[in-house]
């Protein structure tokens, strides 16, 4: 989960950037969560976007809200949508 929620976040800021002519030398995303074993999930998730740019600071914050506005697994993540699923059993 946390691998598709980094792919989303850098994805975006590669479409993001290009869009708002912003240059981006370096991206990369670093995590921290916590886990409880019964029932298994994770309680706590925090992400570190770490970008090397010349760009101002304010560019870069507006990239990084917009990158988390538009995706789709971020969105997903945030708002708590809970999978919905049909077991199909075949011959």
């Amino acid at each position: 989960m946390l691998a598709s929620l980094g792919a989303c976040i850098l994805t975006n800021v590669t479409a993001i950037s290009e869009k708002m002519r912003a240059q981006i030398d370096e991206a990369r995303i670093e995590f921290d969560a916590v886990r409880r074993d019964e029932p298994p999930v994770l309680t706590e998730i925090r992400y570190r976007l770490v970008l090397g740019s010349p760009e101002p600071r304010e560019k870069l914050e507006e990239l990084h809200d917009l990158c988390v506005k538009w995706g789709t697994v971020t969105n997903t993540v945030i708002n708590g949508r809970a999978p919905q699923g049909d077991l199909v059993i075949e011959p």
